[in-house]
């Protein structure tokens, strides 16, 4: 009776690669998507704050965040509600910064 020896130490190092692959897949996928979900967060905060102060042309700012950056764009009635806009946004928890360099004031 012959006995037949085999080696699984190759298969077991594939499967271990395999699941640090999908480990990283799926961590990629969870940090860009609770990123997506922090940046609609953030806007809906600066909005919620523009909408809020009296005399703020909110409807006349558009907000959007991209990897914690607040862009606001638009026209507003003075360079005092750019300063404002500006300052509300820096206000809301996990805003790494602030682009108004598109919010300008109408002529």
């Amino acid at each position: 009776m012959a006995i037949l020896a085999v080696s699984l130490s190759p298969l077991a190092c594939y499967a271990d690669s395999m699941t640090d692959t999908v480990k990283t897949g799926a961590s990629d996928s969870m940090h860009a998507a609770t990123n997506e979900v922090t940046d609609t967060a953030i806007t809906t905060q600066v909005k919620a704050a523009l909408a809020a102060k009296p005399g703020m042309s909110s409807m006349a700012i558009s907000v959007t965040t991209e990897n914690g950056v607040v862009h606001l764009e638009g026209k507003v009635k003075s360079t005092g509600q750019i300063k404002d806009a500006v300052e509300m946004a820096k206000k809301v928890h996990v805003v790494k910064s602030v682009d108004s360099s598109k919010l300008v004031v109408k002529q």
